[in-house]
């Protein structure tokens, strides 16, 4: 099995990695070059695809030329998957997340992995194995370490409330209970925040006092989401699945929890 990493900043996995270059001629064309033999191997192809054009295409490439030049079968590992919002088919709109599938699925992929997908209607909407891994009990080994007590576990809407059931079992061994002063929202992403902003206005006019954001995905655009600060939000956990602002990288109130154990041990378990 080799390991080629198509798009940048992601961390490296602790597995065996295959050589390859990715480059842009003058007019901004791509070009892949692979160095390592890949003929009859079992290819892996890790990249976050945000933002997401230039970078999903920059994948599609890699994962093209692997299949063309022998690999037996390419996976692609896209921790944070991109467009997987457009999942519903609305009237005169494009509904990208299909489309996102097909072209993963011409470029000769086998499968595609992410971490918790937008919904299960994801996978409904990919001509191609879709694996969503849940990060729930990585974030709640993180949360014990830092000494984090039990709290009331919600989720901002109802699309979410079985990740937030899936948080609570990792969590505290059970289901939600009834509301407290204390509360963990889990979601799968932070973009502009207004939904967590939402959430947590109607949390704070309840009487909870102190908020615990969980997120897998923090794109943290816009700066809707800066007023959480003022809602009783004291602290953020989110995944490295897509790379964290530098103006956000030594605030103390985020932590930043690395998702490459997750990905190594579904990884390991398909060889």
């Amino acid at each position: 099995m080799f390991t080629f990493y198509g798009t940048t900043p992601y961390p490296h996995l602790s597995l065996p990695k295959g050589n390859a270059t990715v480059h842009r001629y003058q007019n901004g064309e791509l070009h892949v070059t692979l160095i390592t033999d890949v003929t009859r191997e079992t290819c892996v192809v890790v990249g976050t695809i945000a933002p997401p054009d230039a970078n999903l295409l920059q994948m599609l490439a890699l994962t093209h030329t692997l299949k063309l030049h022998g690999a037996s079968s390419v996976t692609a590992v896209l921790p944070y998957l991109a467009y997987a919002r457009h999942d519903r088919i609305m009237p005169a709109e494009s509904m990208l997340t299909e489309l996102v599938g097909k072209l993963f699925f011409a470029a000769g992929c086998t499968r595609v992995v992410c971490i918790d997908a937008h919904s299960q209607l994801d996978a409904t909407l990919f001509p191609l194995p879709l694996s969503s891994l849940s990060p729930a009990t990585l974030f709640a080994e993180v949360m014990h370490r830092d000494g984090i007590t039990a709290h009331t576990i919600v989720s901002p809407d109802a699309g979410g409330v079985q990740r937030a059931k899936d948080f609570a079992r990792a969590y505290m061994g059970r289901d939600e209970g009834t509301l407290s002063h204390e509360v963990i929202i889990v979601d799968d992403m932070l973009d502009t925040g207004r939904t967590l902003v939402a959430c947590s206005q109607e949390l704070k006019a309840h009487g909870v006092t102190s908020i615990i954001i969980v997120i897998s995905h923090g794109l943290f655009t816009d700066d809707a989401w800066h007023v959480l600060w003022q809602l009783n939000v004291h602290r953020i956990y989110v995944l490295d699945t897509v790379p964290l602002k530098p103006s956000l990288a030594n605030d103390p109130r985020i932590t930043v929890v690395p998702a490459a154990s997750l990905l190594e041990t579904y990884i390991h378990a398909e060889k």
